[in-house]
């Protein structure tokens, strides 16, 4: 039995009222200060914890938990700049919608602006970037902290997962002595004795968060309702979506109610599934959606739109330049419309607004539904023709060949791009996962590691050398944890997405300041953390290796050499034939 102290037993409550809120995982960075949270936790019978050696690693770990699993994976971490590391994964979380819960131990108050070493300003250090948070009072025998320690435990729970998920911050102060006492404290004793809802909780969450659904009036829907019957080519937008928030039958069930076809971007978990085989769900449209191709279609006059912005900035101007009245379906009444077009921000849960809907109407096909199923049809036939060997052609192979179920994580870049353009939309469940909240790089094979944490079913990640290189670090959790991922390293030795800008122009100070490459033997990698590393320059030879790995039982990586002029010249050869064969088409 722990002998506690006044600091063992406020961690003790902390890591009782995660659990019995539903808590069932939690990560851990080592430090002195944060003692008192890390034995409470590695204690607890009913949280599995994964430590860290770095707190960026553990940052998006827990990240990539939440994105797949739509809970959080609490952080615990020291006091100093080992909160500052944790600052990206909580700008991601913010941005991506992720419920994100970080415990930061601290110094107590009379330590700061002393002088004292590993004490920085940690209170609202991320105030721009978090839900809520609060620092803790210092840990007293007092049954008021106690009550309030339990109910800020509830709180934060109820921010972090509330309408608008997201990240929140609990900062806890500690004054020595940090570890469990020798011998027992009798004023410890004495305040469990006499304040047991205080030092012991309930036997449940010390306050209990009963959720509900966000709709509208009756009055709106009719109106909404008259909008859309008075449409005569509406179609459906689905961008970047959390896998636990967005229903694919819902949305599905309403595009076959309205006639309508869905444009659904890869990470909004509508453009993989079962319901393909009954709605009209397009994928290629990056390519297609070109004036060139567009100008004697029928426009849009309605668009309905869930999710984030897409990440095809050609679908972002085509929605943009039709002139539609675009209703932007969003369940926390807050924009993500980044081409400041959308006519009415309708604030309820996207779920509920498609069913609803959906019951009030039974249209057919409109005549923008027929071009869409014809050009993407037609798409798919020019890409199954085409010989080349490219970066696209990876992506696409890698959603061609994943076992059914698979969590797929995607890295920003160019991937997440050639994801978009070449991942064709299939029958096949898959749940695709990126980090497009911030859309950074850091972080991307850290998130991808809590994924495959979080699933029982195969776990891909697709990135780039760059943002491979960058969380090396994080490859540790791989063994640490036992964990299973393949991992595709597409390497074209810096940073290939740049081709697309018109610095790429500018010679030596392109390569130098842009492209930067790093020359290095990544196979290394592999050597120090002891898992299988094969590496591919030819199409034929990527596919055998994928289909070994799947086969096998273990983690490895793929690496695909790739020369990033030549696939960039790939991509727009690739875009011309579309643009002749398509347009002979229409």
């Amino acid at each position: 039995m722990i002998q506690h102290n006044v600091n063992t037993l406020w961690g003790q409550a902390i890591a009782d009222e995660l659990s019995l809120a539903g808590i069932t995982h939690a990560c851990i960075t080592p430090g002195g200060r944060s003692a008192p949270l890390t034995l409470a936790l590695l204690n607890h019978p009913a949280i599995h914890t994964y430590v860290h050696l770095d707190e960026r690693s553990a940052g998006f770990f827990a990240l990539g938990r939440a994105k797949l699993t739509g809970v959080p994976t609490p952080v615990v971490c020291t006091s100093g700049t080992a909160v500052a590391n944790l600052h990206p994964s909580i700008v991601e979380a913010s941005l991506s919608r992720t419920p994100m819960m970080v415990l930061t131990a601290d110094r107590p108050s009379e330590l700061l602006h002393s002088g004292s070493n590993q004490t920085i300003l940690q209170d609202n250090i991320f105030s721009n970037t978090i839900n809520w948070g609060r620092t803790l009072p210092e840990p007293e025998l007092t049954e008021r902290k106690f009550l309030s320690l339990r109910s800020s435990i509830s709180r934060s729970l109820s921010e972090c997962m509330g309408i608008r998920p997201g990240p929140v911050h609990l900062n806890v102060p500690f004054k020595k002595p940090l570890v469990p006492s020798e011998k027992t404290d009798e004023s410890v004793l004495d305040f469990i004795n006499s304040n047991s809802i205080a030092a012991r909780g309930r036997s449940h969450a010390y306050t209990q968060i009963t959720s509900g659904l966000l709709i509208l009036s009756e009055k709106n829907i009719k109106r909404i309702s008259d909008t859309i019957s008075q449409s005569k080519n509406g179609i459906i937008v689905v961008g970047p979506s959390s896998p636990t928030s967005l229903s694919a039958s819902s949305i599905s069930d309403l595009s076959i109610s309205l006639g309508f076809p869905i444009l659904a971007d890869p990470l909004s978990g509508v453009r993989f599934g079962k319901h393909i085989d009954s709605a009209l769900v397009c994928g290629g449209y990056d390519s297609y959606i070109n004036s060139t191709i567009t100008q004697s279609w029928t426009k849009p006059d309605l668009i309905i739109r869930f999710g984030a912005a897409p990440i095809s900035i050609a679908l972002q101007n085509y929605l943009k330049n039709t002139g539609a009245y675009e209703f932007l379906v969003d369940p926390t009444g807050q924009s993500r419309d980044p081409t400041f077009f959308s006519s009415e921000l309708v604030t309820c849960d996207p779920n509920w607004f498609c069913n609803t809907i959906s019951n009030n109407f039974n249209l057919p096909p409109n005549d923008l539904f027929q071009h869409l199923s014809s050009t993407e049809s037609n798409y798919w036939k020019i890409f199954s023709e085409n010989r080349s060997f490219f970066e696209g052609t990876v992506a696409h192979k890698v959603l061609e060949f994943a076992p059914p179920n698979s969590t797929i994580t995607i890295s920003n870049s160019m991937p997440i791009r050639d994801v978009d353009r070449f991942g064709m939309p299939s029958t096949k469940d898959m749940i695709l996962i990126g980090n497009r909240g911030a859309s950074g790089i850091d972080g991307v094979t850290s998130t991808s590691l809590g994924v495959a944490s979080a699933s029982t079913n195969q776990a891909i990640l697709l990135i780039g050398d760059v943002a491979y290189y960058h969380d090396i670090s994080g490859l540790l959790a791989l063994n640490k944890f036992d964990l299973k991922l393949i991992i595709i390293e597409i390497n074209n030795n810096g940073g290939g997405i740049f081709y697309r800008l018109p610095v790429s122009k500018y010679g030596p100070s392109f390569t130098e300041g842009f492209q930067t490459p790093h020359n290095l033997d990544l196979s290394h990698v592999s050597n120090l953390y002891g898992f299988d590393f094969t590496r591919v320059s030819t199409l034929q030879d990527f596919s055998n290796s994928y289909a070994n790995a799947l086969e096998e039982d273990n983690s490895c990586i793929i690496e695909v050499i790739s020369d990033p002029i030549k696939s960039h010249a790939s991509r727009e050869q690739f875009q011309n034939t579309v643009i002749e064969k398509l347009q002979n088409n229409n």
